[in-house]
C-alpha cells in the first residue's frame, strides 16, 4: 500500500515538474520575441550597411550591434521584473530556464565582443556561432519543458549555421534574419499566446 501510494506520489510530482517546466517555457516566449526581433533589425540593418557600399569602421558595427545587446538586455531585465511582480513565486522550472538561455545570451556576447576584438572569432563565423547557440539553448527549452517541437527547432538553427559556415559571404545576413524572424520571434509569439490562453482558461 505504501508503495503504491509512494509511485502515485512521485507521479504527481512528476506531473507537476513538467506542467511547471511547460508553463516556464510559455512565460519565455516574451524573450524570444525580444530578442528576435532585435537580431532581425540588427542583421538587415548590417546587410543594407554593406550593400550601400558605404565604407565602415569596426566602430560602427560595435556601435550597430552593441546598440542592439544593449537594448535586448534591458528589455530582459524590464521582463523580468515585471514577471517577478505578476508572480513572486519563482519555481525551479523558472529558474533553470532562466539560468539556460542567460548561459546562451552570455556565449554569444563573449564571442561577438571579446571573441572578435582578440581575432579569436572571425566575423564570417560569427552568424554560424549565433546559431549553434540558439539552436543548443532551443533545445535544452525543449529539452526541460517536454515540448518536442521546441527542441525541433534546433535541428534547422544548427543545419543554418553549416550552410552560414560553407556559403560565407553578406547574403548570410539575410539567412539569419529569415532565421531569426521564423525560428525564433514567431515561436515566442506562439509560446506566449498560447500562455494567454491558458491564463483565461
Amino acid at each position: 500500500m505504501d508503495a503504491t501510494r509512494q509511485a502515485t506520489d512521485d507521479l504527481a510530482y512528476i506531473r507537476a515538474a513538467l506542467q511547471a517546466s511547460q508553463r516556464a517555457s510559455a512565460l519565455s516566449g516574451a524573450y524570444y520575441v525580444i530578442w528576435g526581433s532585435l537580431s532581425t533589425v540588427g542583421l538587415l540593418a548590417t546587410w543594407a550597411v554593406l550593400r550601400s557600399g558605404t565604407p565602415a569602421r569596426a566602430t560602427t558595427w560595435w556601435i550597430l550591434w552593441g546598440s542592439c545587446m544593449a537594448l535586448g538586455w534591458t528589455l530582459t531585465a524590464w521582463q523580468v521584473w515585471r514577471e517577478a511582480r505578476r508572480s513572486p513565486a519563482v519555481n525551479a522550472a523558472t529558474r533553470r530556464l532562466g539560468l539556460t538561455w542567460a548561459g546562451v545570451g552570455i556565449g554569444i556576447t563573449l564571442c561577438y565582443f571579446a571573441g572578435t576584438a582578440t581575432g579569436a572569432v572571425a566575423w564570417p563565423a560569427l552568424s554560424g556561432l549565433v546559431a549553434v547557440f540558439l539552436g543548443l539553448g532551443l533545445w535544452l527549452n525543449g529539452l526541460h519543458a517536454g515540448i518536442r517541437w521546441l527542441m525541433g527547432l534546433a535541428l534547422p538553427w544548427w543545419l543554418g549555421a553549416v550552410v552560414l559556415w560553407t556559403w560565407p559571404g553578406p547574403h548570410g545576413l539575410l539567412v539569419l534574419a529569415l532565421m531569426s524572424l521564423l525560428l525564433f520571434t514567431l515561436p515566442g509569439w506562439w509560446l506566449g499566446r498560447a500562455s494567454g490562453a491558458a491564463d483565461d482558461a
